[in-house]
């Protein structure tokens, strides 16, 4: 559900600026996966390369558990599954 009044087209390919003074209210909202939908169409309507992004974010992320786990050890590991 969108809140829309009328069903509606994300135009990836039809991409504009505006200025924020235009926006005079909210239409709606997308959920979160109509925005994992519009996130994969975006990447793909611009060519962008995700696997760069995607190993950074690998390598951040094995940072941040190491530092957890040395910090706190497999507990401080656990608690953070827990969040």
């Amino acid at each position: 559900m969108t809140g829309l009044a009328a069903p509606s087209k994300v135009r990836v390919t039809k991409l504009v600026t505006l200025s924020g003074a235009l926006l005079k209210r909210w239409l709606g909202r997308l959920g979160p996966l109509l925005t994992a939908d519009l996130d994969r169409a975006l990447v793909t309507a611009l060519g962008i390369n995700m696997v760069p992004h995607r190993e950074e974010g690998r390598r951040e992320e094995r940072a941040r558990l190491k530092a957890l786990h040395a910090a706190g050890g497999v507990d401080a590991l656990v608690a953070d599954l827990a969040c």
